[in-house]
């Protein structure tokens, strides 16, 4: 319904908001916020403090989530801020609420000096606003056949994280062994785990924690190993706990010691996209991505220079070592939109069809990866 009066003024969500923000956006997406997503809404502070919001008559009709983050690539940061929760009151909605509420996440975006931006949400619904589908996941899928005829070699047990302060941070400090990972505080470890109604399980040979897993009846959405070479045992002895014959394992592009140890045991393997991600800062987003992306390959040495949203950039690898400069050459070898950039470097999916072999030589020019508990 089209609303020709109302107030589209968007504000910070106070204290005194977050029992009726709460009230709207469990009815708007007919869940528990508390209970799906106890990062961000469990405490009633950090809730308000993360949300925007849009009222008529002093009542909340459209809010927004933001939750910020940080991508650690060795020794460098990626500042991230990731927005969910977007909800408008179907009675007020095709007034551009929509709009009026991403437009101020940008303004909050740039204010915290985020390079990138990222949602979880249908490609035609947000492309419009400068989000595109990009990043990649790995799902690996386990057959019965493997459950059946492996040979163990010891037995493993499970336990609950949950079960004690000790062995929660214990996860958490293995997680943070990580050099190539999403931030995810200690003190905020137990909230994390619990993201999405997830079920968690640490994993340990004997008394020795070798890992911890997270998982949504038969696929595993999360796994972490101190050793990555136990996999097999892990997968295997997860499989007959849960009686499970056929496992489907998500691994990010960032655990590489691991995605090659389960193709070794996988009878499927499907790359796909993870999230939509808005990038705001080109230069400092593809020379982060470029330098990790160095440590892990060797990158031919090759120049290419781009213009998107008319910035222009010059790509360059000399002696395997990338470096982004300004460029401000009249034509580029490429020239694109955002949304078009953001798929073609994230994701490496239908860069051929530029015809340029440097480019795809160093497809995709910035792997990002992100688990499903990191997004908001």
């Amino acid at each position: 319904m089209k609303h020709t009066d109302i107030n589209t003024e968007v504000t910070s969500a106070s204290y005194s908001d977050y029992n009726e923000l709460l009230r709207f956006e469990n009815k708007v997406f007919k869940t528990n916020f508390t209970r799906i997503m106890p990062k961000l809404y469990r405490d009633k502070e950090k809730c308000t403090d993360s949300h925007l919001v849009i009222k008529d008559n002093g009542k909340i009709i459209a809010a927004l989530a933001f939750y910020d983050a940080k991508l650690l690539l060795g020794n460098s940061t990626l500042k991230t801020l990731g927005i969910g929760s977007v909800a408008v009151d179907k009675k007020y909605r095709g007034n551009g609420l929509m709009k009026v509420l991403l437009d101020e996440a940008d303004r909050v975006a740039a204010e915290k000096g985020a390079h990138i931006a990222l949602l979880s949400g249908y490609r035609q619904r947000y492309s419009r606003f400068g989000f595109e589908k990009g990043g990649i996941h790995h799902t690996f899928t386990i057959s019965n056949y493997f459950i059946n005829h492996f040979k163990p070699k010891r037995k493993l047990s499970f336990k609950d994280p949950f079960s004690s302060a000790d062995l929660l941070q214990q996860c958490a400090k293995l997680y943070s062994a990580e050099s190539c990972r999403w931030e995810r505080k200690e003190t905020e470890f137990s909230d994390i785990l619990s993201t999405w109604n997830l079920d968690s399980y640490a994993v340990f040979d004997g008394h020795r924690l070798a890992g911890f897993l997270i998982r949504e009846r038969d696929e595993i959405k999360d796994i972490y190993l101190g050793n990555p070479t136990d996999i097999a045992e892990v997968l295997y002895a997860f499989a007959k706990l849960k009686h499970r014959w056929t496992l489907h394992v998500g691994v990010t592009d960032f655990q590489k010691e691991l995605i090659r140890e389960i193709a070794k045991l996988s009878d499927e393997h499907r790359i796909s996209e993870d999230a939509s991600y808005k990038i705001y800062d080109f230069k400092t987003f593809i020379e982060t991505m470029l330098v990790y992306k160095a440590k892990q390959t060797r990158l031919i040495d090759g120049e290419i220079t781009l213009k998107i949203n008319g910035q222009g950039l010059r790509i360059r690898c000399a002696d395997g070592v990338p470096n982004v400069s300004d460029f401000g050459g009249e034509h580029a070898d490429i020239e694109t939109d955002g949304v078009t950039a953001t798929r073609l470097l994230t994701t490496g999916f239908g860069i051929e069809a530029l015809n340029n072999p440097v480019l795809n030589a160093w497809s995709p020019v910035c792997p990002i990866s992100i688990s499903t508990i990191d997004e908001v």
